[in-house]
Order: structure tokens, then C-alpha cells, then sequence
């Protein structure tokens, strides 16, 4: 599971203030969005598929391996300058740790429990990002915005029913992969000002390689063979979908907004219940289907003030005319 977009522009992305592009890159970009969202998916499937073999430490660190050099081999034959070294290292190292440890966490998520479950938990990131926005950034949250917060944690206890559902380390592996990986992404907004998209591309490799590596050596017994033909095969497909990921959202991003990309995050959620089903007959239950529309529906409406919020201080401060 990798970074998803955010809504703070820089050099390198459209402003959400900028006029939109031709109708057909706007079509081409959203196109691409949505088909962002469905490797993700398909790379979480891939994964809870591979963790039937392997643990996930092994997962992560085989298809990083395949993804990175993928990667720097397209921005080579683009022509793009890589800056090897960021502008902002420390918050950059820090921000590519944390995502390491959320795909550990998420990762291990999916090993333990069907896609549709484990997302009910992962797709509450954009709640703990308005608490977020709170502590780190100052922002004046309003009673809407709360109540949408409110709204998306009664979600979840709708889906997990409390009494009724069994506990599980998974249901707490992906509580804590949507903590991080908002963490993540708050860092994602803070270094995205000053460093290019290739950049923040290739180092958020090295978190995904150096976590699981030292939880190998804290817990050496995740450390299991992976030479079968099958194995290799499968972590081959996750880096190539990885990498590809990536791709599909940088080419998005060059004509689509970031704000507008964001909602359609919540495609994910239709695929994983379409993944569950054919490949491992898991179908949710009634009660998670209801808690994952409070929970989509909650994370939009933040999304939906967000963007207002930033219309009214464009307007309160307007752009200085030559």
C-alpha cells in the first residue's frame, strides 16, 4: 500500500486554484486515477494471496526490489532529472520510515483478514488526518468537519460490531497502518512543497526495504524460503504493480488536481470486495457494508469542506497583480 495524493500543490502539481486542462487530458488524468486505485487494489489482493506463503517483511521488501529500479529506468528514459538527495532530508527519511512501517502494518492486515474488513479500518486515514491538521498545521476545524469524524468512527463500530466481532491482530494491524500512514501523509504535504515528484517517488523505497529488514532481524523467524518458481512469480507481479501504481498517478497528477483525484480513493473499497470474492469467497456482511458507507461518506464530506476551506482563503488572499 503506497502514498495517495494530496491536496497541497507545488511546483510540480496543478493548484487547485488553476484553470483546468483541455477536456481530454481532464478525461485522460481521471482515467488514469481510477485505474491508479485498482492496481492498488490488486496489489492488496496479490499480497493477501502471497502471504499464504510468505511473511510480510519478505513481501515488501521482494517487490520493492522489483519496483525500484522500474522506476528509475522510466524517469531515465524520460529524460527527467532525479534529485538523489532531497532538499528537506531528515523529514523526507522520516516520512519514507513511516512508510515502511504502514506497509507492514497494512500488509500484515490483509494476511489476517478478507480486503473489505481490513479497508474499514485503512480508509479511517482521512479522520485521523483532520485531527492531524489540528495538532501539526493549526487549521481551524469546524463543526462539520467533526461531525464528519464522528460520522466515520461510528462507521467503524457499525462494521466491527463491538461484542459481536472477535478481536483480531488484524483489525489492530490496520488501525495502526491508517495512524502511520496519516502521519505519512501529513509529511507527503510538508516536503511535497520543496522536492521533486521523482524524488519522493525513489526514497520512498528505502523505508520499505529498511523496516521489514529489522524486523527480520528482531524476529528472524518471518524469514522463510521464497526460491519457488510461484513465489518468485508473485513478487515480481507485486513490484511490477507497485511501480506501476506510481506511474499511473504522476501521469494523473500532471492534468487532474489533487483535490479532485482523492475521493475516487474509495473505488478501492468496490475492487477489494470484488478481489475477496473471486479469488478467496470472502463476501462482507451486512454490517460492514454499512459501516464502510459511513465511513466513504465521511471521508468525502471532508474532502468536500477541505475544498471549500481553501476557496476562502484564495479569496481572502487573492493573487498580487503585476
Amino acid at each position: 500500500m503506497t502514498d495517495h495524493p494530496q491536496t497541497v500543490p507545488n511546483k510540480n502539481r496543478p493548484s487547485i486554484n488553476a484553470p483546468r486542462p483541455p477536456a481530454g487530458d481532464y478525461a485522460t488524468g481521471m482515467a488514469f486515477a481510477l485505474l491508479s486505485y485498482f492496481l492498488f487494489s490488486s496489489n492488496d489482493a496479490l499480497v493477501r494471496l502471497t502471504s499464504q506463503t510468505l511473511g510480510p517483511p519478505l513481501i515488501i521488501i521482494g517487490s520493492s526490489l522489483v519496483a525500484l529500479p522500474l522506476l528509475i529506468l522510466f524517469f531515465w528514459l524520460r529524460g527527467e532529472q532525479i534529485t538523489w538527495w532531497p532538499q528537506r532530508p531528515r523529514l523526507v527519511i522520516l516520512r519514507t520510515l513511516l512508510g515502511g512501517v504502514t506497509a507492514l502494518f497494512a500488509f500484515s492486515a490483509f494476511k489476517r483478514l478478507p480486503l473489505a474488513d481490513a479497508y474499514v479500518f485503512i480508509f479511517t486515514m482521512p479522520l485521523f488526518l483532520t485531527g492531524l491538521s489540528v495538532l501539526i498545521f493549526k487549521e481551524s476545524i469546524g463543526w462539520r468537519r467533526w461531525s464528519a469524524v464522528a460520522v466515520g468512527f461510528v462507521g467503524v463500530i457499525v462494521a466491527f460490531q463491538p461484542g459481536h466481532t472477535a478481536l483480531d491482530w488484524g483489525h489492530l494491524f490496520a488501525l495502526c497502518g491508517a495512524m502511520t500512514g496519516s502521519l505519512s501523509l501529513v509529511l507527503m504535504r510538508i516536503v511535497s512543497q520543496t522536492e521533486r515528484r521523482p524524488c519522493l517517488a525513489i526514497w520512498q523505497f528505502p523505508g520499505t526495504l529498511v523496516v521489514p529488514l529489522i524486523l527480520l532481524l528482531i524476529a528472524p523467524e518471518e524469514l522463510t524460503p521464497m526460491a519457488e518458481p510461484k513465489v518468485l512469480g508473485l513478487l515480481f507481479a507485486s513490484g511490477v504493480l507497485v511501480a506501476s501504481v506510481q506511474l499511473s498517478l504522476i501521469i494523473t497528477l500532471r492534468s487532474v488536481p489533487p483535490s479532485q483525484v482523492a475521493p475516487l480513493q474509495y473505488s478501492q473499497i468496490l475492487w477489494g470486495v470484488v478481489f475477496g470474492w473471486l479469488l478467496f469467497g470472502d463476501w462482507p456482511q451486512v454490517s460492514v457494508w454499512f459501516g464502510l458507507v459511513l465511513i466513504v461518506a465521511s471521508g468525502v464530506y471532508t474532502w468536500h469542506r477541505e475544498r471549500v476551506r481553501i476557496r476562502q482563503v484564495a479569496a481572502q488572499n487573492p493573487p498580487a497583480r503585476l
